[in-house]
This record gives C-alpha cells, sequence and structure tokens, in this order.
C-alpha cells in the first residue's frame, strides 16, 4: 500500500489506500484544520483525491500561494451561485482569481443595486458548499456546461481546450 513522501523527505507508511484528509491529520492536528488542497506528484488535488500507489505530497494552505488562489476560486463560485439563486436571469461569463482577490463578470439586464449587493453578500454568507474537484476532458467538461446553459462558460471553456489565445 501507499508510502506518502512529504517533502523534508519523510516517508509515513499506510495501509490502505487513502486522501489528503487522512494523510494531513497524521501530519498534524493543525495542518489538518488549516489544508485546503494538496500537491500530488506535483499535481494539485483536492483533499479527497485517492491515493493508493507511492507518492510525494505537499498539504497546501491558505498561507501558500496556490492555496490562497484556491480559496479565492472557491468563493468565486459561491459568488456565481449566490447571483445565480438570487437571479436566475443573470448569465455567468468569467470569474478569474487575480493578484488581489479576484472578480466575477455577470450578463443581466439589469445593473446590480447595492441592495442586490447586500442580498448577494447574505446568500455567500449562508452558503455551506463543499467543493470536489472533477477531473476530465474538455469534451465532458463542455458537455456538463451546455446541460447548465451557460453559453459564455461554453465559448470559453472551448477556447481554452482548443488553445486558442485572445488579443484584448
Amino acid at each position: 500500500m501507499p508510502d506518502i513522501k512529504l517533502p523534508d523527505g519523510k516517508k509515513i507508511p499506510f495501509s490502505k489506500t487513502i486522501d489528503g484528509f487522512e494523510i494531513a491529520k497524521k501530519i498534524s492536528k493543525s495542518l489538518a484544520k488549516d489544508a485546503c488542497i494538496m500537491s500530488v506528484n506535483g499535481k494539485l488535488r483536492d483533499l479527497s483525491f485517492s491515493i493508493d500507489k507511492d507518492v510525494q505530497i505537499k498539504i497546501i494552505t491558505t498561507k501558500d500561494k496556490e492555496g490562497l488562489e484556491t480559496i479565492r476560486h472557491d468563493t468565486a463560485h459561491i459568488l456565481a451561485m449566490a447571483v445565480q439563486e438570487l437571479f436566475s436571469e443573470t448569465q455567468v461569463t468569467i470569474g478569474p482569481v487575480i493578484e488581489d482577490g479576484f472578480y466575477y463578470d455577470f450578463s443581466s439586464k439589469e445593473s446590480f443595486t447595492d441592495e442586490n449587493l447586500t442580498q448577494i453578500e447574505n446568500k455567500m454568507n449562508a452558503e455551506k458548499s463543499v467543493f470536489v474537484g472533477i477531473y476530465c476532458d474538455g469534451e465532458l467538461m463542455i458537455s456538463f456546461i451546455k446541460r447548465l446553459t451557460c453559453c459564455h462558460q461554453v465559448m470559453i471553456t472551448k477556447l481554452i481546450t482548443q488553445r486558442i489565445h485572445l488579443n484584448t
């Protein structure tokens, strides 16, 4: 079963398939509490990713650049979910992580008011979502997004999967 090699070279043997949550707990309770993602053989994975063979891992927290980017990315999704639930006619377009946070562009017939922004913030604060990474090819991703009727997201995904670069 898997031997987990840590960044300091230490190996931790496990007798069964494990995930990042279990590895973080084995290392320390405080790390398990602060962990948000992990690197498995150099690839970022969520903590629920199953490991059944020898790998090198690094547990990543919000103190790490990748961890902070993940929190910002997930928060952008929570923002989009809140807007879609409150304003179902609004189309989600793009919402990247940027150096100091994130933003989201929406396509809507009307602008958001200050009252709308308060509603969105309250909805986001009430959200109790768990995000799990889904690893798939571009065609499967496009098919999934089409079912959600996110036309802007379909176009963006097609561009990414075809490696087309836009000049802005």
